[in-house]
């Protein structure tokens, strides 16, 4: 834990502001939307979880303890982006001959497993090693200036 101050990016407010917890006795609560499992997820998908990982870590580093809930959606995606055509779930369901809730049940168990993964795996070389645990002394010692996150 480090004793200097967690200052995020409003974007409501469009400001920094320094973090506090709304109930300092509970601890902070994190919501953050899950995928819509009608498929295996990609690189665009993934950057919501990298970045509920991240922040996850950084409370925790802070000595907040956490709750963080993260959704799974089953229904109501629509294949066109202009809320219109199929639901996303049916359409992966009529295209595998599953049913949607198979097809809900495989790709859910799939996000599961994933997120089950060590969340610390090993450097593959110790020259990478080294460079990240520099990289965290810099960060930890107050080097690096303050990271902008996104609060929404």
């Amino acid at each position: 834990m480090t004793s200097a101050p967690l200052t995020l990016y409003n974007s409501l407010t469009r400001a920094l502001e320094p973090f506090a917890p709304i109930d300092p006795a509970k601890s902070v609560r994190v919501y953050s939307c899950g995928p819509t499992v009608y498929s295996d997820p990609h690189l665009g998908n993934l950057r919501a979880y990298v970045f509920t990982d991240t922040l996850s870590r950084v409370l925790r580093w802070k000595g907040h303890a956490l709750t963080h809930v993260i959704n799974i959606t089953d229904v109501g995606h629509l294949t066109s982006d202009a809320d219109e055509g199929e639901d996303k779930m049916e359409a992966a369901a009529k295209k595998r001959g599953m049913s949607a809730w198979d097809i809900s049940r495989h790709y859910a168990d799939v996000f599961r497993r994933n997120f089950a993964r060590p969340q610390h795996p090993h450097p593959r070389s110790h020259a990478a090693g080294d460079r990240l645990r520099r990289e965290d002394d810099r960060v930890c010692q107050g080097h690096r200036g303050r990271a902008l996150l996104s609060a929404r």
